[in-house]
């Protein structure tokens, strides 16, 4: 029985971190998507509005532009 109880504790010490990360990641990815969906026009284009992650990839589009664009400003005011 003691053995069994061990596998038993093992397993959720491995699978409950990794079902809590993914909880976790699909939240905030349902939180982006709220934010940035209004801002986002899938039909105009023929694309359903209930895709989860779309605004997810939208505010990493954005934002890696503005970093991109940024940081070139920043360096010629540099050097």
């Amino acid at each position: 029985m003691k053995k069994i109880q061990n596998f038993f504790l093992s397993g959720m010490l491995i699978v409950a971190p990794l079902a809590l990360s993914l909880y976790a990641a699909w939240f905030v990815v349902g939180i982006a998507d709220n934010i940035f969906r209004p801002f986002v026009p899938l039909e105009q284009f023929g694309i359903p509005r209930n895709i989860p992650g779309v605004g997810l990839i939208i505010a990493f589009v954005f934002f890696y532009n503005y970093w991109c664009n940024s940081r070139k400003f920043f360096w010629k005011a540099v050097s």
